[in-house]
């Protein structure tokens, strides 16, 4: 719906514990929610209204029920059986007809959603938690150990926080300032997807014609971050922040330095 329509004013949900968070049991939700779904509504700017009597759940209960009691039958009929031809029949044949009969004619005609360009919604809509890149340039996730490769936005990650995704798929991610840095699979093996620049340099070349590999960046992260004595530390006055740091100068600045993440490069 996001994808296709754009952001809506407000989300009228129950009030389970995937949707929010009841501090006593009894009580009403706490007034500050800061779970997956809460906290992407924040970010889109969407509005989240919880049912607090039962007509409200009532309402939300029998539309589930009516979808749960029509849908698993028409599958069956249909001989639907894997999760991409449910996903075709969804779009094409149950939703369509699904508005058709229970959809109210809206007293003014305009479109109430707002366009979200530029905003990464699989990134928004993943589960995430926060982390902070070791000295070695990884990330420890549910035991799993996810190795940084090199970025062209800044010579390390050390020290950095940074969120890790988990996708639909069940992929991982790991991001930066709300930048994308790598994918991993189930098990933490990094994965290379194609970049928008080699999208560009494929399709430029002629038809017929090889594509011309992209040159990837540099790793020149990987020589100091092995050396024992290796430490980031914030630039200095004068220096620009992406500007390279030499060995002597990361060593000098072990002792009583700035041990926080350094300032990333514009």
């Amino acid at each position: 719906m996001l994808r296709r329509y754009g952001r809506f004013l407000e989300l009228y949900t129950d009030r389970g514990s995937h949707f929010c968070r009841t501090a006593q049991a009894g009580q009403g939700p706490a007034e500050e929610q800061h779970g997956q779904v809460a906290q992407a509504l924040h970010a889109l700017g969407i509005g989240q209204i919880l049912a607090r009597s039962p007509q409200a759940r009532g309402r939300s209960e029998r539309a589930f029920g009516t979808i749960q009691g029509r849908l698993p039958q028409e599958l069956r009929v249909n001989q639907v059986t894997d999760y991409q031809a449910a996903n075709r029949y969804l779009e094409q044949l149950f939703i369509p007809d699904f508005n058709r009969r229970f959809t109210v004619k809206p007293a003014q005609q305009e479109s109430a959603f707002v366009k979200l360009p530029g905003i990464e919604l699989e990134l928004v809509l993943s589960a995430r938690e926060q982390r902070v890149v070791r000295n070695d340039n990884t990330v420890g996730y549910h035991n799993l150990i996810l190795q940084l490769p090199p970025s062209r936005y800044r010579a390390h990650f050390v020290r950095c926080p940074v969120t890790v995704h988990q996708f639909s798929n069940g992929h991982l991610g790991i991001s930066y300032q709300g930048r994308l840095l790598a994918r991993y699979d189930r098990g933490g093996e990094l994965l290379h997807p194609i970049t928008p620049n080699k999208v560009r340099a494929a399709s430029a070349q002629p038809p017929g014609q090889p594509t011309t590999a992209v040159p990837a960046a540099a790793p020149h992260w990987r020589t100091r971050s092995r050396l024992s004595h290796f430490s980031a530390r914030t630039p200095q006055t004068g220096e620009g922040a992406g500007e390279k740091m030499s060995i002597s100068q990361t060593a000098n600045s072990t002792s009583g330095g700035n041990s926080s993440c350094p300032a990333a490069s514009p």
